[in-house]
């Protein structure tokens, strides 16, 4: 049983004695009353009953600043907060395979400052952003237990963000961005390591076709770096990385009067990679491999 209740505020300031400049800010509080019984035939312990009430403050405050024509920067600090699923309070025991209830977790809670802006350039347009964040009790697999927890150390999160597009011709649209991000332990014996399933480096390149006002085609290729197998942070160092990867769709789209249909094809390339894994002392390394090549149809009308 699971019972939310909140509130919130939001708020838009102009600035007047400076053309452009605005404030934003918001606040919402939630408080998660959570009753569980895990009456499991596995349990070892045989059934077993918890009860746990927790809050959490998300708060933001940007200053955003319109300094021409298609031309915006900001500032911003922000705290958020992630309750876990209800499936997260179960997790697998790695011997054995059955179900294991390991508690109700408590909310994430990151704290964020970012700057960055949002141009028009001509025929391109550009938008890009700095980040730096830190969590604490993230919500995590615990791929040695089984069990999803609340991380013991915080996690800081640094980075940049890019997105641009650009008109090459009148049918022709180019695009590409990325995200360029460091992520580690801060604290305790661990402080340093890397994350598991946080790769330091993600791009993609877009490209789309008008052929005409009915028939457009695209492709999409996205490049993933090494990232570190979901693992105790302890034993993190010491173990291999999950490969790097590039994958490419293409696709193509009809839309007249109210019908609108696509086609897409995933992983041309058949390349095999994989994009999540693990780590546990009891099974090794493990993971998890994307679908080979992979097709795709919907359609649609509007009534």
């Amino acid at each position: 049983n699971l019972v939310n209740n909140s509130i919130y505020a939001i708020s838009r300031i102009p600035m007047p004695k400076v053309k452009g400049l605005e404030l934003v800010g918001g606040y919402r509080y939630q408080v998660q009353n959570v009753s569980t019984t895990d009456s499991s035939i596995y349990a070892q312990d045989g059934s077993s009953k918890a009860n746990q009430t927790y809050s959490a403050n998300a708060i933001d405050a940007a200053f955003n600043y319109a300094y021409g024509s298609g031309k915006k920067i900001f500032i911003k600090w922000d705290q958020s907060y992630r309750f876990p699923n209800t499936d997260e309070f179960w997790g697998f025991d790695p011997n054995t395979y059955t179900p294991v209830f390991n508690g109700i977790l408590k909310p994430q809670i990151s704290q964020t400052y970012s700057a960055g802006g949002d141009w028009n350039l001509s025929q391109a347009h550009l938008s890009a952003l700095v980040f730096q964040s830190i969590t604490q009790n993230e919500i995590r697999y615990d791929p040695s237990s089984g069990s999803n927890i609340n991380t013991a150390g915080n996690i800081n999160r640094t980075g940049f963000l890019f997105d641009s597009s650009s008109n090459i011709t009148k049918n022709l649209t180019v695009s590409g961005g990325g995200k360029i991000q460091r992520s580690t332990y801060t604290t305790g014996s661990i402080a340093g390591v890397g994350v598991g399933l946080a790769p330091d480096l993600l791009l993609n390149a877009r490209a789309q076709y008008m052929f005409n006002s009915s028939w457009s085609a695209g492709a999409v290729v996205n490049y993933v770096s090494n990232q570190n197998y979901d693992a105790d942070p302890a034993i993190t160092n010491s173990l291999a990385k999950i490969p790097s990867y590039v994958a490419a769709d293409i696709y193509a789209s009809y839309r007249v009067k109210s019908w609108d249909a696509k086609l897409i094809i995933k992983n041309i390339g058949g390349n095999s990679y994989a994009t999540t894994g693990g780590y546990s002392s009891t099974s090794g390394y493990y993971y998890y491999p994307t679908t080979p090549t992979t097709y795709f149809v919907t359609a649609k009308y509007n009534f």
